[in-house]
């Protein structure tokens, strides 16, 4: 079969421009995170510093989703998206200079990344409204599922990039001598350029008025109504708030990337420089090989009709596949493990994002994504800051495992949910 009505979503140009562009920015983006996980672990070896970083990204960002929702029904998204990926190159810039310096301290790192959640809060439902927009409807599962691709992708690429910039740095190949993630940041910075320029070509993506009913904000006071009807809206759609607890709830349990810098020394005893970082770097690959792979079978198969025993089944598996790495002392075994992880998370989420983008008007698609992102990212943000604390008391090995078996439990309670296990899409032939 051709490749276009595989993914006939790549038929639309301007899906085709926003989605090359958003690539590249994501690898940079997946590089940077790592790279900061990296350099709090080696300015203060403590697994509760490096969990810090998740609270300090998700604080912003949960209290100011829900504005980047709103703004995402009232005004051009691709305006929004545009000054958001402005902003962000330029904290990348100032990371990078401050570490060069050399002065950057563990608050200040603290507060970059505070300022790069803010940002971000109003990133992703402007994102997530924008891309309905970008195909016809009908090709939208195929979107959903590129966008997956992509992103997974990105996440393969990023933790190569990190490698990479570590042997730049250990190979002194710049007449200055510069810290591995202060390279990182500055390819990151650059990583900007083609999403700024690609969302440049774009037209403009105003929220559809087409039915009539005129709901724009036109007083500050407006706006409170605005979110409890989005609010409303999630809490009466019981699939779609379903999906949105059942992911906070396992990647809180199961997340734990804050711990790879920490298990690369103390579960699999790599302590060179040079080794500890490759080890490192082909952890944070490993999650993403298997995304990847995930998004690439999902990619070339029809969407099944009820999409809600996939997301279960496939976060019971992320669950087991955590409780194996936890007990795992040997880094091919390990990558194995995080490749299941990986790959049983992405299952989940682009049958997760059919179902909310099925479900949901486009005049809701902000707000609901913006409620969405409420759950999706402070799930494993705080999953990280829990992982890390639990660490400092008992080990990384049991912080790992117990969370891993509380996401089994999580699943097996959701089966017992028929509103999200039955759930069919109409029209669905998978």
């Amino acid at each position: 079969m051709p490749l276009l009505d595989r993914l006939p979503a790549l038929r639309s140009r301007n899906y085709r421009i926003f989605i090359a562009g958003n690539l590249i920015s994501q690898i940079g983006n997946v590089a940077q995170t790592w790279a900061i996980m990296w350099q709090v672990k080696q300015m203060t070896g403590d697994p509760l510093s490096v969990g810090g970083i998740a609270i300090a990204r998700v604080t912003p960002m949960l209290l100011l989703s829900l504005v980047g929702g709103v703004v995402a029904d009232q005004t051009d998204r691709r305006r929004v998206l545009l000054f958001v990926q402005v902003m962000l190159a330029v904290v990348s810039v100032y990371l990078a200079f401050a570490t060069i310096q050399g002065t950057i301290t563990l608050w200040e790192i603290y507060a970059i990344v505070a300022l790069w959640g803010a940002i971000r809060a109003f990133d992703g439902p402007s994102r997530g409204a924008m891309v309905p927009t970008l195909v016809p409807i009908e090709h939208l599962p195929s979107a959903v599922t590129i966008n997956s691709v992509t992103w997974r992708l990105s996440d393969v690429l990023g933790p190569i990039v990190l490698t990479f910039a570590f042997w730049i740095s250990n190979a002194g190949l710049f007449a200055l001598s510069l810290d591995g993630v202060a390279v990182v940041y500055l390819i990151n910075a650059l990583s900007f350029i083609p999403i700024i320029l690609a969302l440049y070509l774009l037209p403009a993506c105003r929220p559809d008025w087409s039915n009539g009913e005129d709901k724009r904000i036109r007083r500050v006071r407006e706006a409170f109504p605005f979110v409890v009807e989005g609010y409303r809206f999630v809490r009466k759609t019981a699939v779609v708030r379903n999906c949105m607890v059942l992911d906070f709830w396992a990647t809180f349990f199961s997340s734990a990337d804050a711990l790879l810098p920490f298990v690369v020394v103390n579960l699999l005893m790599i302590t060179g420089k040079v080794e500890s970082e490759t080890a490192f770097g082909l952890l944070a690959s490993s999650i993403a090989v298997g995304s990847l792979l995930a998004s690439v079978v999902m990619a070339f198969r029809v969407v099944p009709s009820r999409p809600g025993r996939g997301i279960i089944l496939a976060v019971f598996a992320y669950g087991l596949f955590t409780v194996a790495f936890a007990f795992s002392s040997w880094l091919p075994v390990s990558m194995i493990l995080l490749a299941g992880t990986g790959a049983s998370d992405t299952v989940s989420t682009i049958l997760r994002q059919t179902v909310r983008q099925l479900a949901t008007p486009d005049e809701m698609r902000g707000r609901m994504t913006a409620f969405g992102q409420l759950f999706q990212i402070s799930g494993p943000q705080l999953g990280d800051f829990e992982a890390g604390a639990l660490a400092r008391f008992t080990g990384e090995r049991f912080a790992i495992w117990s969370g891993g078996a509380a996401c089994c439990a999580i699943a097996w309670i959701y089966w017992r949910v028929r509103t999200l296990r039955d759930y069919r899409i109409v029209g669905s032939s998978g």
